[in-house]
């Protein structure tokens, strides 16, 4: 569970790579405009809430035993 967490947790950025390589204006598209720049707030915010459930879920599991 913990790498699959940790797996999760990078998904956002590697996308983020993905989209550089196909399209190099991606970066200046996000850095640019209002909306590149509210897309980032968002995801930044998304991704933190993400991470803060995965914890919880993590404690919890290793709480009742299911994680060696």
């Amino acid at each position: 569970p913990r790498a699959s967490a940790s797996l999760l947790g990078w998904l956002p950025v590697a996308g983020l790579a993905v989209g550089v390589v196909v399209e190099p204006r991606t970066i200046a598209v996000l850095a640019t405009t209002g909306l590149g720049w509210g897309l980032i707030f968002v995801a930044v915010v998304l991704m933190a809430l993400g991470r803060r459930w995965m914890a919880a879920l993590l404690r919890t599991a290793s709480a009742a035993g299911e994680i060696p």
